[in-house]
């Protein structure tokens, strides 16, 4: 993928994003419950909008989020269960009944389809290099996973 292009949601380059944020927050057991994958999925969520807050502002990272969904929802109707409307906010707290509802595959598609289509948005927006990071942000080097911090 050349820097500069327009990525369509869904291409094969956002969704590997998308898994990537999603992997980095999902339970290491081999046979997780659903409930810790609803934990991991929520995590994951509230990680992606925290970043966005801090990078875009809450005006910016709400406007940014209710237009991903709006690309998404329709072909995605768990996300429907899973975001929250908190006054002019949008949260993600409603991963954990909307896994009892629609089960966890349904809602871990609709949540990499929803993070896809903001990849995707971001891209247009400002460029794939800058999205990438903020998206997916290289994992900060420590002693506990053997390097050591810049």
């Amino acid at each position: 993928m050349t820097s500069g292009s327009v990525l369509s949601a869904g291409s094969r380059e956002t969704v590997e994003i998308a898994r990537r944020v999603l992997a980095r927050d999902a339970p290491r057991d081999e046979h997780p419950t659903a409930e810790a994958t609803a934990a991991g999925l929520q995590r994951a969520c509230v990680h992606v909008v925290e970043r966005l807050d801090d990078s875009l502002g809450e005006d910016g990272s709400t406007a940014l989020i209710a237009r991903a969904l709006t690309k998404t929802q329709a072909v995605n109707p768990a996300l429907r269960s899973i975001r929250q409307l908190k006054g002019a906010r949008v949260a993600f707290d409603g991963v954990f009944a909307a896994v009892e509802l629609h089960g966890v595959a349904t809602v871990r598609v609709a949540i990499e389809a929803f993070l896809a289509a903001l990849v995707e948005i971001l891209i247009r927006l400002i460029g794939e290099d800058m999205a990438s990071r903020l998206i997916d942000p290289p994992i900060p080097l420590t002693p506990t996973n053997g390097t050591v911090a810049p």
